[in-house]
């Protein structure tokens, strides 16, 4: 039934976590962007966040001078 494959499915899937946290150290050049996001906690995604918000607004606030600098360098 629908019922017995979804319980299977969510077994498969718990006994994969427990598999993948389970052991010694982690590398991060073995881990896809999701495994390292179930990794973060909500501090460091909050850090995360905020440090891309911080260098997106300081590019938006240098592009108009950077664009000067280049028209009079003509580049």
């Amino acid at each position: 039934t629908i019922q017995n494959r979804i319980r299977a499915w969510c077994e498969e899937i718990a006994a994969g976590k427990k598999k993948k946290r389970s052991g010694g150290p982690i590398d991060p050049n073995l881990m896809s962007v999701s495994d390292l996001l179930s990794l973060m906690t909500v501090r460091t995604g909050a850090y995360v966040l905020a440090a891309a918000a911080f260098i997106f607004s300081a590019g938006m606030v240098a592009y108009p001078i950077v664009s000067q600098i280049r028209a009079k360098l003509g580049v």
